[in-house]
């Protein structure tokens, strides 16, 4: 019964865990992107939509997409393991403007998290031209928020630390935010 009522609300407890993120997800008009599948739990095929991308759909796990429109564009993807299919949808996750005064962040990872797996705490390492404030959630699988926003100041080379003390070991997801650029990386937890 506990499972039915979990599946009513949206929680995906069967796998596979469908997870995604781009590499910038503010862009200059006319501009490429890359996306890079995060999902897990036995993958055997997936499939992207990117309305408003060229090109509009992919089957592969890292596409690069190029945005020719101004506006707020959604990303889907759906994966299988071969006997359950799952999907996330983000809305309005991609914004495409004309970059007049916009400051836009190159695509690829800006932070290094070591050490990977952890056990009792994580470094966060900025290794790419982001300075300012930015912000820290760690996410279980299911996307619920298990340590708190934790808002740091970063430059390039800087390092803090977030403590994991107390966590049960698996998988979590690492998203930093600085204004309106997105990181998202895996970390393992023993």
């Amino acid at each position: 019964l506990m499972k039915h009522y979990l599946e009513f609300f949206g929680l995906n407890i069967d796998g596979p865990y469908p997870y995604f993120h781009a590499g910038a997800a503010t862009l200059c008009q006319g501009k490429t992107t890359g996306f890079t599948d995060d999902s897990f739990d036995q993958i055997t095929s997936r499939s992207w939509e990117f309305p408003g991308g060229f090109p509009s759909s992919s089957a592969l796990a890292d596409p690069e997409v190029r945005y020719d429109s101004i506006g707020q564009f959604d990303v889907k993807l759906t994966v299988s393991d071969g006997v359950r299919t799952k999907s996330i949808l983000k809305k309005n996750y991609i914004t495409v403007d004309r970059c007049n005064g916009l400051a836009v962040h190159p695509a690829g990872p800006v932070f290094r998290i070591y050490p990977n797996p952890a056990t009792s705490k994580v470094n966060i390492e900025a290794i790419g031209e982001t300075s300012g404030e930015c912000r820290c959630i760690l996410l279980d699988f299911t996307g619920r928020r298990v340590v708190g926003q934790k808002i740091f100041p970063v430059s390039a080379g800087s390092t803090v630390s977030m403590d994991l003390a107390g966590l049960k070991s698996g998988l979590y997801f690492l998203k930093i935010q600085c204004g309106t650029y997105f990181h998202t990386g895996k970390l393992v937890i023993l």
